[in-house]
């Protein structure tokens, strides 16, 4: 589902763009272009970052792994994953405050709450962190399974 809407938001980036390029041709101007294309931008770096927490596709270290034992790294997986959990839930929660201080202000040309620009923080790091959480849940699920 969130691919989804990550595409529709890349496609409505494409078209604001396009149209954008195409109205300064005609020697005219879509003011509001630049702004709904940056807002998008923001919602979607946001929502792909839950993407990559969701796949595992997020940087990392797996040197580590490779050089320690698998138990000491299992450890240091899951220790990794928990700060990971806390940063993210610190984050989200810094966002959502920022988006509520935020939310009666509007943005220049739209005229949209700049708090539901800026609710693509906490939005965006509240997936990560329950995506965290799952595919913590879902490593030592496996790690128990394999002891058995």
């Amino acid at each position: 589902m969130l691919e989804w809407i990550v595409i529709a938001m890349l496609v409505l980036m494409v078209i604001v763009v396009s149209a954008q390029l195409v109205f300064r041709w005609a020697h005219a101007s879509l003011p509001w272009s630049e702004e709904l294309s940056q807002y998008t931008m923001v919602w979607c770096a946001f929502i792909s970052g839950a993407l990559c927490v969701r796949k595992g596709s997020m940087v990392g270290l797996d040197i580590i792994n490779m050089i320690l034992p698998k138990n000491v790294s299992k450890v240091i997986s899951v220790l990794a994953l928990l700060i990971q959990i806390v940063m993210l839930t610190l984050l989200a929660t810094f966002g959502y405050r920022l988006s509520a201080s935020l939310w009666n202000n509007t943005t220049p040309m739209l005229k949209w709450s700049m708090g539901l620009m800026y609710a693509a923080i906490p939005f965006g790091f509240t997936l990560m962190t329950l995506d965290s959480v799952f595919y913590l849940f879902e490593k030592l699920l496996k790690g128990w399974s394999e002891a058995a």
